[in-house]
């Protein structure tokens, strides 16, 4: 294993953009003994040095989350685990969406822009998370660093508060797209998509986002709005030991 200078990073970068989005991630999250969470991100064109990565760098004897495992190498990480006496449970197939072209996305009008379209602020970082799928400490320090650290979108209600929404992940994924039900089929999900999708391209970013498989609604706004998927590319979001997850903070 080598570790790379500023030059090396920056040839890495270009190869990995070029293989994008199947390079975009395979990520492990788990806890230390103080319960925080840890990032690495593997990328891997061939299985068996996926292994090799994989056999190198976890813990198998701890909570894992595996997100973004090629559907394709699936059955041999179970495998290895299996090998290392781990017990798996698959959470989530997705699909990534990407948009290459936003030169057709309409941007919001200006009174929108100015009265109703704001960015999100630490303040609803408790709300945001109570409309998650898992809501737990963890999950709202997640909420909290998204919010205030990567770029966030919402539209206001009367009151203030931010009726839709939509997050950046740290891998740069759109994402935690979500509309309050009694503000729904008014279009508020397409313009903050559009006019995040325009701003992360003018900043030189990929646009893209993951979509839980059989999400039709989602899948369809999507598609609507020019992405598109690879249909032999499909992520996997994958646990090792999922039973010390419950023990590690129960409401997750």
């Amino acid at each position: 294993m080598f570790v790379l200078g500023a030059e090396e990073l920056k040839s890495a970068e270009r190869i990995l953009k070029g293989l994008f989005p199947e390079s975009l991630k395979c990520r492990q999250d788990y806890r230390d003994r103080e319960a925080t969470t840890n990032m690495c991100h593997v990328y891997s064109r061939d299985q068996d040095s996926l292994l090799k990565l994989l056999s190198a760098l976890l813990d198998w004897s701890q909570y894992t989350l595996l997100a973004g495992i090629d559907v394709k190498y699936l059955d041999a990480v179970k495998e290895l685990a299996a090998r290392n006496n781990t017990p798996t449970r698959m959470e989530v197939v997705m699909v990534v969406m990407t948009l290459d072209d936003v030169s057709h996305l309409k941007g919001p009008d200006s009174d929108l822009v100015s009265s109703r379209l704001k960015p999100l602020t630490a303040a609803f970082a408790d709300l945001v998370d109570s409309r998650g799928k898992f809501k737990c400490r963890e999950s709202y320090n997640s909420v909290l660093t998204y919010i205030s650290d990567y770029p966030s979108l919402s539209v206001r209600g009367p009151d203030g508060a931010p009726v839709s929404w939509v997050l950046l992940y740290h891998h740069g994924a759109l994402g935690r797209l979500h509309t309050e039900p009694q503000h729904r089929e008014q279009g508020h999900a397409r313009t903050l998509l559009c006019a995040m999708a325009r701003e992360l391209h003018a900043q030189g970013r990929p646009v893209y986002g993951f979509v839980e498989e059989g999400n039709a609604v989602s899948l369809s706004l999507f598609t609507s709005l020019g992405f598109t998927h690879q249909p032999d590319y499909r992520p996997v979001w994958l646990v090792l030991n999922p039973e010390k997850q419950a023990s590690q903070d129960p409401c997750c």
